[in-house]
């Protein structure tokens, strides 16, 4: 197991760098982007899994496959030959394959991620910004005001920018802004913006490199602008005060003690 004794960039298999148990002890445990997510959402969530962990999800294998596929780099997979998971043997395979480490994924699902990660490096811009750099280097840094050790794992790093690679369902403008806006990746950009000049000096671009995962597998890449990198800077920075307030308390609060009124969704209206 590699120790993170100090600040710096490290090259960690990723079963250790979710598990965050390799950090010298004056280091305390880290906190990543995905962590403040869950730290705004509900600290006694947060808490629960931190300790716990997270239930595998056969959603977020297909991603990580054709991350594997796309940066060459990831752990091994498991391809299952079967239609689907709604037979005992298929369940049984895929269960194994966890427990060996490997990351299940089914024959045809398997094709879909190859066509994605064919069509990522198909496109002129997206396969020239993956010709240099390297893939999934372990970010560790302190943050200066709460003193609370962060983390961020790169997609790809390259001299000149930070790259993700993000599969979705819509890779237009519009439908990738919405993306961003509902699962945080402003947060993600701004955090390991933060964590690179904190370890290098250079505040380099974020870069995403969408692909959809239905065919034809359209692919863009987007920078997102000023306003989004501030919207996120503000939520880490409050996510950050929480999760030090809460280690310090030993307090992981839930939702709300008091009896509350709610409203409906406007699309209820």
């Amino acid at each position: 197991m590699t120790v993170v004794t100090e600040p710096g960039i490290y090259e960690i298999p990723e079963g250790e760098y979710h598990a965050d148990k390799a950090l010298a002890p004056e280091l305390g445990r880290s906190l990543s982007v995905s962590g403040a997510k869950k730290v705004l959402a509900c600290p006694a969530l947060f808490a629960y899994e931190r300790d716990h962990g997270q239930a595998p999800r056969d959603a977020f294998d297909f991603g990580t496959v054709a991350h594997t596929l796309i940066l060459g780099k990831g752990g091994d997979i498991a391809v299952i030959a079967a239609d689907d998971w709604r037979s005992k043997a298929a369940r049984d395979e895929r269960d194994a394959a966890r427990v060996d480490g490997l990351t299940p994924i089914l024959h045809a699902e398997y094709a879909k991620a190859k066509a994605v990660a064919d069509a990522v490096h198909a496109h002129p811009v997206a396969a020239a910004i993956l010709e240099q750099g390297e893939a999934e280097k372990s970010l560790y840094w302190q943050d200066v005001e709460t003193g609370v050790t962060r983390r961020g794992r790169t997609d790809w790093l390259r001299d000149n920018a930070i790259v993700d690679v993000k599969t979705c369902a819509d890779a237009s403008p519009a439908g990738f802004a919405k993306a961003c806006a509902t699962f945080g990746y402003d947060m993600q950009a701004a955090w390991y913006t933060d964590g690179v000049e904190a370890l290098t000096g250079d505040r380099l671009p974020f870069l995403f490199i969408a692909v959809e995962k239905a065919a034809p597998h359209l692919v863009a890449v987007y920078q997102l602008d000023d306003f989004a990198i501030e919207r996120g800077t503000n939520r880490n920075r409050e996510a950050l005060r929480i999760y030090a307030e809460c280690e310090s308390s030993g307090a992981w609060p839930g939702y709300s003690t008091d009896i509350e009124t709610l409203s409906l969704p406007r699309w209820a209206n």
